[in-house]
């Protein structure tokens, strides 16, 4: 891969990780069912009720939808791709407790999804991680490159 494919994948990576983070907080933040879903997560467990984990999913959806603005409408900056990758190593620290404490239980990653912590999971995690290191080293907006 040339250095200028290799800038130009850097510099798109804001609007890839933005669809990621939109989507996942779109769902938690507004879902109907996030409530519902929220009692069988492992962060139910974590946090000792359902109605302490439906408000921090919530919460957290709406701090995935501020990265997501961010990620499209400011150009690529360390501060922004560093939330990103310490959003994403929390995620990954959150699975890894997930899967330990509650084996069964979903994680509550996108809100729609029920079923057991699994690899899909994780590689969402790792995949925010990545974008994160890939904004804060992109050098031109996404907008000028595309």
């Amino acid at each position: 891969m040339s250095a200028a494919v290799f800038a130009a994948a850097l510099d798109l990576a804001a609007p890839l990780l933005a669809g990621v983070l939109g989507v996942a907080g779109a769902g938690k933040l507004f879902g109907r069912g996030t409530a519902r879903l929220a009692h069988r997560t492992a962060l139910a467990r974590l946090l000792r009720g359902g109605g302490r984990a439906a408000l921090a999913l919530r919460t957290l959806g709406a701090l995935e939808l501020l990265l997501c603005a961010a990620l499209l409408g400011l150009p690529p900056s360390v501060a922004a791709g560093g939330a990103a990758a310490v959003l994403g190593a929390g995620f990954l620290g959150y699975l890894g407790y997930a899967r330990a404490a509650a084996p069964g239980a979903s994680c509550g990653c996108t809100a729609r999804d029920d079923g057991p912590v699994g690899a899909r999971a994780f590689a969402r995690a790792a995949v925010v991680v990545a974008g994160g290191v890939a904004v804060a080293l992109a050098r031109h907006p996404w907008w000028v490159t595309a």
